[in-house]
């Protein structure tokens, strides 16, 4: 991993503005109220409708850097075909499939061993239709 994993994206409802070297983002995101000065890791979000995602430090197999609320295709451990949402849990990123275990899907951590199977599609907010049922 590199320093990657301390870069942040913010999504104000309308725009995705990604953080630049300087530790702003780019586009500047719609709202009076944000405030984008980034000290460390501290973000000072004024509005509560902002949603921050960290990037996990792991690039997907066309090597883009995955975020939280990354909507991503992998391989479960079966080899089936899953689509999932990137969430932090406990001690690590997972890829939480979509559709619940009871129609056989499987949840994977994100690991560098198993990115060769993890595609970034979309996310969350930008690709809310990502997250419907293909069935």
């Amino acid at each position: 991993m590199t320093n990657d994993r301390f870069k942040f994206r913010a999504w104000d409802g309308k725009n995705m503005g990604y953080q630049d070297e300087f530790g702003s983002f780019r586009p500047n995101l719609n709202t009076t109220n944000y405030n984008n000065q980034i000290i460390g890791l501290n973000i000072a979000i004024k509005d509560e409708k902002i949603k921050v995602m960290q990037a996990t430090g792991l690039k997907n197999k066309n090597g883009k850097l995955i975020y939280e609320g990354d909507v991503v295709l992998f391989k479960d451990d079966a080899g089936r075909l899953q689509k999932g949402v990137i969430n932090w849990w406990e001690y690590a990123y997972f890829a939480n499939a979509l559709g619940g275990d009871d129609e056989g899907n499987q949840d994977i951590e994100l690991h560098p061993d198993y990115l060769k199977d993890v595609e970034v599609i979309g996310n969350i907010y930008e690709n809310p239709k990502l997250l419907e049922n293909d069935k």
